[in-house]
């Protein structure tokens, strides 16, 4: 399977892993929004204190959940769940890490570089 084959959130999902390890569900979804550039952060007031509110939008939580699953099920993502089957920690796997960096190189070579 190729990278490009995949679609913009599950490249988000594994360049994610890739640059920070092992990463719990939480910041994964933050790191996949930032890609994805719909997270926002809004200041608002609350009692005269000025809070930032971080905003994951709900359907892009739910697209994450749907794409770590389809990820785990062909291999590019260990999913470490908790008791009650949660996802608690994911990281790339060996597959996931091949994965990424056959992509990485062939993203790498410029073809400008031969004049």
């Amino acid at each position: 399977m190729r990278f490009n084959k995949l679609n913009e959130v599950e490249k988000a999902i594994l360049l994610s892993l890739a640059e920070n390890g092992r990463i719990d569900y939480h910041e994964l979804q933050k790191e996949v929004a930032k890609k994805l550039d719909c997270y926002k952060v809004e200041e608002i007031t609350i009692f005269n204190f000025k809070v930032c509110v971080e905003k994951i939008p709900q359907s892009v939580k739910i697209r994450i959940g749907k794409r770590l699953r389809r990820l785990e099920k062909l291999g590019f993502v260990r999913i470490k769940y908790t008791w009650d089957e949660k996802i608690e920690k994911i990281k790339l796997s060996r597959k996931g890490v091949r994965l990424i960096s056959e992509f990485s190189e062939s993203s790498l070579q410029c073809p400008s570089m031969h004049s």
